[in-house]
């Protein structure tokens, strides 16, 4: 019974809690633009350390991830030095 009890107790807190977050995400234009510029960041970062990857590192880190889109990414990369 207790068990119970605290389950949807802990469910209504998650429920309020992300009811929260997604309204001040919808709402706060300046949360909206920081959390942008953190993944933004976070994408430029890891595309640094792609260039500086061997192709044998790349292939390493795709399979220790299970993350094709490394090689992609790698290979891309590799493509836009050549053009340029």
């Amino acid at each position: 019974m207790w068990k119970k009890i605290i389950g949807f107790g802990a469910l209504g807190i998650a429920v309020t809690a992300g009811s929260f977050a997604g309204y001040k995400l919808a709402t706060d234009e300046d949360l909206r633009k920081k959390i942008q510029e953190k993944v933004t960041g976070a994408f430029a970062v890891s595309k640094d350390q792609l260039s500086g990857m061997s192709e044998d590192v790349a292939v390493k880190r795709a399979q220790l991830t299970r993350n094709p889109q490394i090689n992609r990414d790698w290979v891309e990369n590799q493509w836009e030095a050549l053009n340029n």
